[in-house]
């Protein structure tokens, strides 16, 4: 295999994946890595080509342009099964006239693995998925959780350098998929085997993952720690794609600190991407975290706000406010205390709390 001339790393790099269906680009310069015992969760809506990365890294698709490495070694003529990838699908594509302990060794046996060694890695696998118990039975005979499950043993009973799971949870109710979402943390951080994890269940991507790279218009907008993107989103289009909706334009006076004026007031602001400085009189769009409020303006903080509150929904925990700012500025705010419509509160906010975003 050809070398990877640049930077070398462990495990696998993407770079500069371009491919086109019917004439129309899918994927359009993606580029990322998986660190050495990482979850990567590929983050994005439907048809935004999660799973076609998925294939391309697998070998079964090839791209139109772009290299995908594995320990700064080329993969292009690597065929398939030769990388000894793991991909988990979301239908899970278990042959139902076989037993548990045969769909879960039905990789292996296209190997040619060896009976012996057969039989040691599928109980292994099985234990791995708390599933020994089920190798004798009929997948027909299992609920959706534990064919989840034994899929799940299949992709791992090869012990894969690499484990891709596309969707694997989408098909199951909600609380079948919170209990799952920790077991396949628990399992991949036990196994230590690098795995690329696709949804576009922005909760799943929370607990599964360790790093989360946000898909868009065939790029990656955003990859970095899964806390650090939804606590500072670099472009609108992220901080909009993970629920955020409290956006006002301005524009930059000052940079170090970075201020911006806007109908609101002049606000000491965050930037979430320092190597990109903002520069004096260019547009932004600020990004208000919907923070708790008070009944009392601070003064002391550089930032805050005023208004009176339009709507108010109970939501459990807490109450999610509707605040008229001004005559055409609404924003959402959040209290754990009781609130009625029509009553003044202020909005005290952190520079943190207000982040600068590149359209």
């Amino acid at each position: 295999m050809q070398e990877h001339k640049g930077n070398k790393m462990e495990n696998l790099e993407v770079v500069g994946l371009y491919k086109e269906y019917e004439n129309e680009p899918l994927l359009t310069g993606v580029n990322f890595r998986v660190e050495p015992g990482e979850t990567l969760c590929l983050l994005g809506r439907s048809g935004s080509g999660k799973s076609t990365i998925l294939r391309i890294i697998a070998g079964i698709e090839k791209p139109d342009a772009g290299k995908v490495f594995w320990n700064g070694k080329d993969l292009v003529e690597v065929p398939t099964f030769k990388r000894n990838f793991g991909l988990m699908f979301q239908d899970y594509a278990l042959f139902p006239h076989l037993t548990v302990a045969e769909n879960v060794g039905f990789g292996l046996k296209m190997r040619g693995v060896s009976k012996s060694e057969m039989v040691k890695k599928v109980r292994e696998a099985l234990e791995q998925v708390n599933m020994s118990s089920f190798s004798e039975r009929r997948v027909t005979d299992l609920s959706g959780g534990e064919q989840q499950r034994i899929a799940l043993a299949r992709a791992l009973a090869p012990r894969p350098l690499l484990l891709m799971l596309d969707e694997p949870l989408a098909a199951l109710d909600r609380a079948l998929r919170v209990e799952l979402q920790e077991e396949l943390r628990d399992l991949l951080k036990k196994t230590g085997i690098p795995a690329i994890y696709v949804t576009h269940d922005q909760e799943e991507a929370i607990v599964v993952s360790d790093r989360l790279a946000l898909l868009n218009d065939g790029r990656i907008v955003q990859c970095d720690q899964t806390e650090k993107v939804f606590q500072f989103p670099s472009t609108r289009w992220a901080a909009s794609f993970l629920g955020m909706t409290n956006f006002i334009p301005g524009t930059v006076i000052e940079t170090y600190p970075l201020r911006v004026r806007t109908d609101c007031g002049i606000f000491e602001a965050w930037n979430p991407a320092p190597g990109h400085p903002f520069s004096v009189d260019s547009p932004v769009t600020l990004l208000i975290k919907p923070k708790g409020v008070g009944f009392a303006a601070d003064l002391s903080v550089p930032n805050h706000l005023s208004g009176l509150i339009n709507r108010v929904q109970f939501r459990g925990d807490h109450y999610r406010l509707q605040v008229k700012l001004n005559s055409y500025v609404e924003m959402e705010f959040s209290s754990t205390v009781e609130c009625i419509a029509g009553q003044k509160i202020f909005i005290n906010l952190a520079p943190q709390d207000v982040i600068a975003l590149k359209e």
